[in-house]
């Protein structure tokens, strides 16, 4: 299942990736400033943004990164990890 694996994909983004570009990014979709956006809101952001990512990869990182049970994102721990 390699397009399951956390690592492979996280390796892929920080490839292709600045982290500070990408908070800055993040940002825009963040309204309320709490480091976190809707589910759909970053699923939209990781196929403009990284259009090498199929959508098991895409997936495998909302799952990893979902903000507990909740429908948001937290991408302020999916930068930390890269």
């Amino acid at each position: 299942f390699p397009y399951s694996d956390l690592s492979v994909v996280l390796d892929k983004i920080r490839h292709n990736s600045d982290r500070e570009e990408l908070r800055k990014k993040f940002e825009k979709y963040d309204q309320e400033k709490i480091g976190r956006i809707l589910l759909d809101e970053a699923k939209l952001f990781f196929h403009d943004e990284f259009t090498d990512l199929n959508e098991q990869e895409i997936r495998t990182v909302l799952r990893r990164y979902q903000f507990y049970n909740t429908n948001r994102f937290d991408y302020n721990e999916f930068l930390v990890s890269l």
